[in-house]
């Protein structure tokens, strides 16, 4: 296979024909197609499941130089027929066009109808993958496959015992462990509205002075109804979610007829309450004189119309009044969670100092894992009621949690992901050397690429020196004023890290930019080749000391 390097990957890229496919081409790009005739389900495949299907690995690494990435191979060669996007995990998803469509499905045929052994790559048809769907409608079903009442609707075969425990934790662990996504965020809303409206909703519905909400009732209420079908599969009960989603601020308990009743954590339950009696009105006299009948003010404040009046006027009123909490707690943002927001808000806290609601949620934190000994999930650690509050008082909603604990105080709580994917905190353990720490961090970067954060990182450098105007070469102080060199430093450099600006800048893009350290210690930067050496201020006095010391760069 062809496994040298190239000295240009672009170059590479762009010497292929670019009306036709070579004959090695066509097996990568059959074999990449040929995999998502096979993947299908409720998920969408990622990149690193294509590259991982030994297929495609083994038709890339006969054809690709091994400095020639998988992805830009299918981002200029089939890019109109496959796509990756990135999911709210920022993983890259593979995504088939409207123009990839027909090829997937004319490859499911192929393989469906030929004799065995006549797939381009792997020998014949496989049996598709029951876990798994690629964007866009999914290919024909294999001929009996199953049996037409046994098939999902689109086309989508059931999963296997769907009601299962394994299955239903399995969904809480594909999601986001410290953030609810744009759907949930509309249940828990539904489910806040429902409980904190209980005396009036409870009224209406009939129930008796004093009772306190059910989960029962809770299933009833159409709001909730229409956020739990829009966003949770039939499998998943409304209880588990809450638990395992909202539990840090919603509770249940069971009562002595086995029904769970269900409020806000750290306040008493909602009551219905006690209907007060009218008092007796007089009759008013009609007047002796024949006129239009029109409803007094008096009247009109009265009867069944009067009743439903004031009771869309209290829920108009109580739903006006939670908007403007939310749009409060979120700051005016929009409820589709990303990096972005998050980093905004963290970058207008103090650098050097906590603030009292931060010393308060970090003690809370600490107290919670020095308990515990141990590492524990995320999601336990939100429950707790003291970091459930403290985490209210600080963070809007839409800030995740793990975010914080990651740019604020990461130097004393570690984060970390277990074998199932879920993530752990742990009081960070003390003995390991600075420099040891360093070089992990180094390794855990990518060696043929930038993460998506260095790549921002790195732009907003360029920019900032793009928009410099002295005449003296800027510092990495300057730069670390700049609100988008602050922003992106602190998710490529979380606080607590051992690693400077300048050993990111020395390690990761050295070859583009070059530092220069003055005889005060102030750090220089600029383009490499463009830096101004004689613009660095010099040491004043004699001493031979040269005025600057060259920092090492590196590709």
């Amino acid at each position: 296979g062809i496994t040298a390097v190239h000295p240009d990957p672009q170059a590479f890229l762009a010497g292929l024909d670019p009306d036709g496919f070579s004959p090695q081409e066509e097996v990568l790009r059959g074999a990449v197609f040929e995999f998502l005739a096979q993947w299908k389900s409720k998920e969408l495949a990622l990149i690193s499941d294509m590259y991982g299907d030994p297929g495609v690995r083994q038709a890339a690494e006969d054809f690709l130089p091994v400095n020639v990435s998988f992805k830009d191979w299918v981002e200029q060669r089939i890019g109109k027929e496959v796509e990756f996007r990135l999911n709210e995990k920022g993983q890259e998803m593979v995504y088939v066009t409207k123009s990839g469509l027909p090829l997937v499905s004319a490859k499911f045929k192929e393989m469906s109808s030929g004799p065995p052994g006549s797939g381009p790559v792997h020998g014949g048809p496989k049996i598709p993958n029951k876990n798994r769907s690629f964007g866009g409608p999914p290919p024909p079903p294999a001929p009996h496959d199953r049996a037409p009442h046994d098939r999902a609707p689109h086309g989508r075969d059931r999963d296997p015992q769907p009601g299962t425990a394994a299955n239903r934790e399995a969904y809480f662990a594909s999601l986001p462990e410290d953030e609810l996504l744009p759907g949930e965020i509309e249940m828990r809303k539904a489910v806040i509205e429902f409980i904190n409206g209980w005396p009036r909703i409870g009224a209406s519905l009939g129930k008796p002075p004093g009772a306190v909400p059910r989960l029962n009732d809770l299933g009833q209420d159409p709001q909730v109804q229409r956020a739990r079908a829009a966003t949770l599969p039939q499998n998943i009960h409304l209880k588990e979610w809450i638990e395992h989603r909202i539990g840090g601020e919603v509770q249940l308990r069971k009562d002595r007829q086995g029904q769970f009743e269900i409020w806000m954590r750290g306040k008493a339950p909602p009551k219905v309450a006690r209907r007060a009696t009218s008092p007796t009105r007089q009759r008013i006299p009609s007047p002796p004189r024949v006129r239009t009948p029109s409803p007094s003010p008096r009247a009109r404040g009265s009867g069944p119309e009067a009743f439903d009046r004031r009771r869309q006027e209290d829920e108009e009123n109580l739903n006006r009044r939670f908007r403007e909490e939310l749009d409060r707690k979120r700051m005016g943002r929009t409820p589709a969670p990303d990096h972005t927001e998050a980093l905004d808000f963290i970058s207008r806290l103090p650098t050097d100092s906590y603030t009292d609601s931060e010393v308060r949620l970090r003690q809370a934190i600490i107290d919670f894992l020095q308990e515990k000994a141990v590492a524990v999930p995320l999601t336990e650690v939100c429950k707790d009621p003291k970091v459930t509050e403290f985490r209210s008082e600080l963070l809007p909603s839409i800030i995740p949690l793990r975010e914080w604990i990651e740019q604020r105080i990461g130097g004393e709580v570690e984060t970390s992901k277990d074998e199932t994917g879920r993530y752990m905190l742990a009081i960070k353990a003390a003995g390991q050397s600075k420099e040891s720490k360093r070089e992990k961090f180094f390794e855990d970067l990518p060696t043929d690429g930038f993460t998506h954060d260095e790549v921002q990182l790195r732009q907003a450098l360029l920019d900032f020196l793009q928009n410099w105007k002295a005449s003296e070469p800027p510092t990495l102080t300057n730069a670390g004023e700049d609100n988008n060199v602050k922003k992106w430093k602190m998710r490529v450099i979380p606080k607590g890290t051992p690693v400077t600006m300048r050993n990111w800048i020395d390690r990761r893009i050295g070859g583009e930019i070059e530092l220069a350290e003055s005889a005060s210690s102030q750090l220089y930067f600029g383009l490499r080749g463009q830096l101004d050496l004689a613009m660095v201020p010099k040491k004043r006095g004699g001493g031979g000391e040269p005025p600057y010391k060259r920092s090492r760069g590196g590709p």
